[in-house]
């Protein structure tokens, strides 16, 4: 008993239901779903994005791989003006 002559109150476990966490995992979820449509849609159908996937071939390759000027999509017509590709490890100079 407290001192005002009320019982104690239990301590309050926050013990959630599976149920309850299963929901809110599968909503989770499905917004990082959504979010990586979202940007797959954007790297695919814009021209930043076509831009953004180069730049990312470029610095993966140390700058072996050179493009001068690009224009379109990647999912649409995409052109690559001014390619080469060099590596002189390997013995290839590619244009």
């Amino acid at each position: 008993m407290s001192a005002s002559g009320k019982p104690a109150k239990a301590a309050a476990t926050t013990t959630r239901s599976p149920r309850r966490i299963l929901r809110a995992s599968a909503w989770i979820l499905l917004a990082l779903l959504i979010l990586l449509g979202g940007l797959l849609w954007w790297a695919l159908n814009t021209q930043s994005g076509a831009h953004f996937v180069l730049a990312r071939a470029q610095s993966a390759l140390d700058q072996k791989l050179v493009v001068e000027r690009s224009s379109g999509t990647l999912s649409g017509p995409l052109v690559l003006d001014g390619v080469r590709y060099f590596d002189p490890a390997a013995g290839i100079d590619a244009r």
